[in-house]
This record gives structure tokens, sequence and C-alpha cells, in this order.
């Protein structure tokens, strides 16, 4: 008699356990998908980008930050504050902006707002990776830095990388 106990509770159990699992869609554990910008790219002119910022595909819950070279030769270190991707016409395009952190160049103080464009493109030998940059008196909040959906100034070295709700 206590087999079959034991036996009708491990059905009941397993019985439960299998109406969960049902129940709860597949999605409710899965992460999120993300975009993101990285690289480390130099254009002719000296201005230069160094980094990687993910966000979710949302625009949401932002995080990394990138090092630029101002043409100038000065350098800033910003911490990342919003990040928007898009698919262009020969490949991908990202916005990515936030808060200077720290700058060796007095035109650009500490807590500025700096946007960087980028181009990842799918055929750099017809089109090359591009990117530009964008000063303002505040750091961008979450979905407040476009992509650019043209190309900039062309990128002479590196390799920009462009992810779309991987």
């Amino acid at each position: 008699m206590r087999f079959h106990t034991i036996g009708w509770r491990v059905t009941a159990t397993v019985l439960t356990a299998l109406v969960g699992v049902a129940l709860v869609p597949a999605s409710a554990g899965a992460a999120p998908r993300n975009d993101q910008l990285s690289g480390n790219v130099g254009r002719a002119s000296g201005l230069g980008f160094n980094g990687t910022v993910i966000s979710d595909s949302d625009g949401s819950h932002v995080r990394g930050g990138f090092k630029v070279n101002l043409s100038n030769g000065g350098n800033v270190t910003v911490d990342a504050t919003c990040l928007q991707t898009t698919l262009a016409f020969g490949g991908r395009a990202a916005g990515a902006g936030g808060v200077v952190k720290t700058s060796t160049d007095p035109s650009v103080p500490v807590g500025a707002g700096i946007i960087v464009r980028a181009f990842d493109s799918d055929a750099p030998s017809a089109q090359p990776d591009s990117l530009d940059l964008f000063l303002g008196d505040q750091a961008p909040g979450p979905n407040q830095c476009e992509s650019q959906l043209d190309p900039g100034s062309p990128v002479t070295k590196g390799k920009i990388t462009v992810k779309v709700g991987f």
C-alpha cells in the first residue's frame, strides 16, 4: 500500500509540473533581444571611436561606454545613455550617446553630451564603414540618439560593428 501512495504522489507532482510548464509561455524567461554598437576605428581627419554600447532592442537598459579621439588630438571618455540602431540600405546604422566623464579638450567639458553616429557597411569595398560625431550641452536620454540613415565620413582604419536585435 505504501508504494502505491508514493507512486500516486509522484504522478500528481509530475502532472502539476507539466501543467505549470504548459501555462507559462516560453518567452517568460527568455532574455531580451539586444542591439549593439562596437568598434575601434579612425577617420583620416583623426577622429576615432573605441568602445561598446549595448541596449535592449527597445532602447532601454543602455550599458557600456566609449572613447572618442578628437581631430585636434583631445580625448574624451563617455558613459553611454542611449543607443538606437536600424537596418539601412547596404548595412546597419547606429547612434550612441552619453555623458562626458573625462576630457582632455576644454571645448568638450565633463558633463557635456556626445552622440556618435556610425554606419556598418555590408560591402566595405563599395561603401566603407563611416563615423560622425555631434556635441551637445547635455547627455541624450534613452532613445534620443537617432541612428543615421546615410553614411557619414568614411572610416580609414578599423571596423565598426552594428548588431540589430541579436
